[in-house]
């Protein structure tokens, strides 16, 4: 599939890269250079899994109105802890690599939300810091709240219906993704955001592209790895063994699965299994913890 031409007009600013759509607005909110979005105070935090990584939620004004956005900021390591490990000493993700991604992601036609700013500065010899602006999808839920809100049982016919048309298009976006050379590394149902106020019904967008590789074509490996994060997040209370199927089926564009569809699904069920196991161990100390 060939790509379309840049979606969005991108100027740079010292050390940011603005989306011009959006550049007025941020002038406006005083929010267009490095250090007063790398230091902003306000928001509402949605996300903080480490120190260093933050995500907060806030409103820009647009005049009499407002733009809900979500600002990603990389902190740089404390020198001591960059060499406590490799991984640390060498951490390639920035906020950047999602700002590309995304920008990626609108070119080849894969929902997923709109940039406004991003801009990175180095730190020291090895250190970097980044932050990444996006506007807000509106009127959407993520996919892992939507399912048993909409679809716990008991379920009308018209109900069942509804969601075999969600996992068909939920089949079709991951098929799209990984046709396209994409794989997206954590892509569990939470990062699948979906709106229903269009004329086909809904919408899927998918989030979080920090960590999403681009290949000439997506492995066996990471396809399998795509897919069982998808099925582990997937509650079996919800989604039966049926829809996983009718998902695989679609996915695979086969009316019946062959020898070769059963091996791969059997990879897939294997490493579901992997992370159910890993998932267990992490949480053992923490439990050990808390009863001790």
């Amino acid at each position: 599939m060939s790509e379309k031409p840049d979606p969005f007009e991108i100027i740079r600013l010292q050390n940011v890269m603005v989306n011009k759509a959006f550049l007025s607005i941020l002038e406006e909110n005083h929010l267009s250079d490095f250090p007063s979005l790398m230091n902003y105070t306000g928001g509402q935090i949605v996300k903080r899994l480490i120190p260093e990584r933050s995500t907060v939620s806030f409103d820009l004004k647009n005049g009499n109105q407002a733009i809900n956005v979500f600002l990603k900021r990389y902190y740089s390591l404390p020198f001591v802890e960059r060499l406590t490990s490799p991984f640390n000493l060498f951490l390639p993700y920035t906020a950047l690599r999602e700002w590309k991604n995304i920008l990626i992601f609108h070119k080849v036609d894969l929902p997923t939300v709109t940039p406004i700013v991003a801009g990175m500065k180095r730190r020291g010899l090895l250190g970097k810091e980044s932050f990444l602006l996006t506007k807000g999808l509106e009127r959407t839920i993520r996919l892992d709240d939507f399912l048993p809100d909409r679809f716990s049982p008991p379920l009308t016919s018209k109900m069942i219906l509804e969601k075999r048309a969600l996992i068909r298009q939920l089949a079709l976006l991951t098929q799209k993704m990984h046709n396209l050379g994409f794989n997206h590394r954590d892509f569990y149902l939470c990062h699948i955001l979906i709106r229903r106020d269009v004329p086909q019904g809904w919408k899927l967008f998918i989030c979080d592209l920090h960590r999403v590789d681009r290949r000439r074509k997506v492995s066996m490996r990471w396809r399998v790895k795509d897919l069982a994060a998808l099925n582990y997040s997937a509650p079996e209370t919800l989604i039966s063994l049926r829809d996983r199927i009718r998902f695989m089926k679609q996915y695979l564009s086969r009316e019946k699965l062959d020898h070769e569809a059963r091996l791969f699904i059997m990879k897939i069920a294997r490493k579901t299994t992997s992370m159910k196991r890993h998932n267990l161990k992490k949480h053992i100390p923490n439990l050990e913890t808390r009863s001790g």
